[in-house]
């Protein structure tokens, strides 16, 4: 099909199922640790490992798409999400097995956000609502979550037992995968990098030697490391720090989800618009900041909403600008895929340590886990500034 937007949609919905997979098992958490009998530090290794592959495989992950091309590597990807989740299907509460079967799922995470923009940077080529698309794309794990958190524990009542939602998501990425294959065209490989398949190395060499690049993985780092801490604990801070009931935790953590949808797609209006990205990222770290260390401050449900807002708000802004300014500042056209898997290397080490820290820490008290939180924002402020500096530098220089 020709319609760039009709492909988007098969696109984003591959990606929304990749999210779900993501997130589906973050209201079950608590469940999980008391039937395999191992503590909540121990049990939110199920989340972080799922973000394992993406650490491994982000390097290689341009080499791996210039030789497969976009689609038959989203393919690849939502094989292993539909093996993952038949295996955590039928796992029950082992959890050595789950672990096994998140870290099969990881793969498809690892790559469906470079994936997506190679697709996005190819079908809106010269367009101007380019970063709208990619605005949009990056929504998918806020909307995952907010799905989750509002739809997991009904559906898993109603359908008997929390693997009923592994199977749909296995039946989602099925219906994905013969979506992509109808409807999506397929690259070449050298339509990616241009360039071929044995020059890669060199290529990921003159990727890595632009620090620009570097100090934007690092924003991608903190903001990641951040958000998806906030996504995987809030019901927790909810629930154990806040004394609310499960029900009420998790539509006040899902509010996340609900908010961060509109400010992805508003960061790519607004760079489409403005062009003002490193001065949004800056504000934004300064607001993730304030926002992070006032955690444990809240006083009642209007605070839960504004602080679920401007955590949204912050991050929700940070990764697509972040992804938008990426291609822009690559020597080279053919560098683009390999910039992003370094962007996308850091932004998933982000995820894999932010919860397992975070979680260490408030084992001591939720004090000490906002504040490790707020410090990881704080480091986003100067690596956005050093970035600023420099682009000085090099405009200067041109």
């Amino acid at each position: 099909m020709n319609n760039k937007w009709v492909r988007f949609i098969v696109l984003y919905l591959s990606a929304l199922t990749v999210g779900l997979g993501n997130m589906k098992i973050i209201p079950f958490l608590g469940d999980i640790a008391t039937n395999a009998n191992v503590s909540m530090p121990t049990v939110v290794w199920l989340m972080s490992v799922f973000n394992l592959a993406g650490v491994i495989l982000a390097l290689p992950g341009a080499g791996i798409l210039a030789k497969l091309g976009p689609k038959k590597l989203l393919l690849v990807l939502m094989a292993f999400l539909i093996t993952g989740n038949v295996m955590g299907g039928v796992a029950g509460y082992s959890f050595p097995l789950l672990l096994v079967s998140r870290a099969l799922e990881g793969v498809a995470f690892s790559m469906i956000l470079t994936v997506g923009i190679v697709f996005i940077n190819d079908w809106f080529a010269g367009s101007k609502v380019g970063g709208t698309a990619v605005g949009i794309y990056t929504t998918f794990p806020a909307v995952s979550s907010f799905l989750v958190l509002n739809t997991g524990v009904p559906i898993a009542n109603a359908l008997g037992g929390m693997k009923s939602l592994w199977w749909i998501v296995t039946i989602l990425a099925l219906v994905s995968s013969f979506l992509v294959i109808v409807v999506l065209k397929t690259s070449t490989p050298q339509t990616i990098d241009n360039v071929p398949a044995a020059d890669d190395k060199n290529l990921l060499k003159e990727a890595a030697s632009n620090s620009r690049v570097w100090l934007l993985a690092l924003c991608q780092f903190f903001v990641a490391f951040v958000l998806f801490t906030f996504i995987n604990v809030y019901p927790q801070i909810f629930q154990d720090y806040y004394m609310l009931e499960t029900t009420k935790a998790n539509f006040y953590a899902s509010l996340s989800g609900l908010f961060g949808i509109v400010f992805c797609i508003l960061s790519g209006v607004i760079l489409d618009k403005f062009k003002k990205s490193s001065l949004m990222i800056l504000i934004c770290f300064i607001g993730l900041s304030g926002a992070s260390f006032l955690t444990t401050y809240l006083s009642g449900p209007p605070t839960y909403v504004m602080h679920t807002f401007f955590t949204a708000m912050f991050t929700g802004l940070v990764i697509p600008a972040v992804l938008i300014v990426v291609p822009q500042i690559t020597k080279r056209p053919n560098l683009i895929g390999h910039s992003i898997s370094i962007v996308n290397m850091l932004y998933f080490l982000g995820i894999f340590a932010g919860t397992p820290v975070v979680q260490a820490a408030a084992e001591k008290s939720w004090v000490a886990g906002a504040a490790v939180l707020g410090i990881a924002s704080i480091a986003g402020v100067i690596s956005i500034l050093i970035f600023m500096a420099s682009s000085k530098k090099v405009a200067v220089k041109q």
